[in-house]
């Protein structure tokens, strides 16, 4: 299976951040979007969100396909933005229901995050960094067919960048 990317450039105001640009990578895959603060890395995954109808504002122009019979084949999609939001009132083994899993699989499945500490607190309560490793488990965990982090590993702790 491949998955067939093109966009048109991506403008803020006046200003150009990505200039248009088309790529396929086999999947499944993995892809490193890599440049200095401020280059678009994050206007770029939220476009590629925004092509799949995850925004309320869909792009002008570009395609995302999934498939190699060129036809489009709506892929899944998990995201977890640089500053993911969880639902503050409810409590991490309630936010991963709503995700479709458990929290005993996320933590079994990925013990390098360390969730078992979150056990029993509110998503509210979570410090950033154990807030973007609970997200980033909970987007892992839906083995969608496109799956962005942008900045995963921006605000955890040594222990889990290592694990």
């Amino acid at each position: 299976m491949t998955l067939h990317f093109s966009h048109p450039a991506i403008r803020r105001g006046r200003r150009t951040v990505l200039e248009a640009a088309a790529f396929s990578l086999p999947c499944p895959a993995a892809l490193g979007v890599v440049g200095i603060n401020g280059s678009g890395k994050s206007s770029l995954f939220m476009h590629i969100a925004g092509m799949l109808g995850t925004f309320a504002r869909r792009p002008a122009g570009g395609a995302l396909r999934l498939g190699d019979d060129g036809a489009d084949a709506g892929p899944s999609l998990a995201i977890v933005p640089q500053e993911p939001a969880l639902p503050s009132w409810l409590h991490v083994e309630r936010v991963a229901l709503l995700y479709g899993t458990t929290f005993d699989q996320l933590d079994a499945a990925m013990p390098s995050l360390f969730l078992q500490e979150l056990r029993g607190r509110r998503a509210g309560a979570l410090s950033t960094g154990q807030r973007q490793a609970f997200a980033v488990a909970l987007a892992l965990s839906r083995g969608a067919a496109l799956t962005i982090l942008d900045e995963p590993f921006a605000a955890l702790d040594f222990r889990r960048r290592i694990g």
